[in-house]
């Protein structure tokens, strides 16, 4: 059973609400939501201490981002691929940035549901 939000995804839902009400587009890196979630851990960008790693933070926000999406249909990833960072983004700016580099089109949850469903059906 859920108990809602965990410590990053409250983070993060934190940091979309300031982006909305400062009327800027929303876009969340991890960089973000490891500086909200683990305030005491950095200063002026550099890792003070290191138990737990750093890395094991970065991972977590990684987590807590596709997590974040696959329970706010409205949001999307783009990036985290070749270099790029992963950024949380609208699912509109998504789809822009999805054309802009001619990728395949963002898909919400729902809609790759329908695709495992057709696919499973064509396997019965």
């Amino acid at each position: 059973m859920s108990r809602g939000l965990d410590r990053l995804e409250q983070a993060i839902a934190a940091t979309i609400e300031r982006q909305r009400q400062a009327h800027r587009e929303v876009r969340v890196t991890i960089g973000d939501i490891v500086g909200d979630a683990y305030p005491h851990r950095w200063v002026k960008g550099d890792f003070v201490d290191t138990d737990p790693s750093p890395r094991a933070h970065l991972v977590a926000a990684h987590r807590a981002m596709h997590s974040f999406v696959r329970k706010h249909p409205e949001f999307g990833l783009i990036g985290g691929k070749g270099g790029w960072p992963l950024e949380l983004v609208s699912v509109s700016a998504a789809r822009r940035w999805a054309s802009l580099w001619r990728e395949e089109p963002v898909r919400t949850h729902a809609d790759q549901r329908l695709t495992a469903r057709r696919n499973r059906n064509r396997r019965a």
